[in-house]
């Protein structure tokens, strides 16, 4: 998958850039402020974790999977207490001008409905048009396989994938991007 396919699988929930590297967010300068990341202490990998998540067996009817990318952001502390972090009027601020201020960054996965799925249940799927995007997938496995698609074209640098399955299949799992 090439950058531009990614993209169209994504709802980034935010302006952030096409590609994120692992330094991302930590070029953001606020005065007074520190800019870190936590994945640095430990010269770690930095974080995206990929929620699997589903109404089957809650909601009557439910039949599709969902996955949204929680990805690891940037915090602040003040100059004059650096071993605190915190949240203020100015990183809010920063916030709002540079999406990469934040704690941490969300994307939702998302798919092109197919004509055969409007000509099989065209009630479910009404109003949509071959092409739009769903975030309903069909399995845990499909969310899966688009995730790590997406965080190949996405993310370079140290990154790892953390997935964490609540469809009830025990799907979860780590491994580094780069490994993908």
């Amino acid at each position: 998958m090439d950058i531009k396919e990614a993209i169209e699988h994504c709802w980034d929930r935010k302006d952030y850039p096409e590609v994120f590297r692992d330094d991302a967010g930590l070029d953001i300068s606020i005065p007074g402020f520190i800019t870190r990341g936590s994945w640095i202490r430990n010269n770690s990998p930095r974080t995206v974790t990929l929620d699997v998540t589903t109404y089957r067996g809650v909601s009557w009817n439910a039949v599709h999977y969902y996955g949204n990318i929680i990805i690891d952001g940037v915090s602040f502390s003040p100059e004059d207490s650096p071993n605190t972090y915190t949240m203020c009027t100015e990183t809010y601020e920063a916030e709002e001008k540079n999406p990469l201020a934040a704690g941490f960054y969300r994307i939702e996965l998302v798919r092109p409905v197919t004509s055969e799925e409007i000509e099989k249940d065209s009630s479910r799927w009404n109003g949509y048009k071959v092409g739009d995007k769903t975030n309903a997938f069909y399995s845990p496995e499909d969310v899966i396989a688009i995730a790590k698609e997406v965080c190949k074209a996405r993310f370079l640098g140290n990154w790892k994938l953390k997935i964490v399955d609540y469809s009830g299949k025990d799907l979860d799992s780590e491994i580094l991007i780069s490994e993908l």
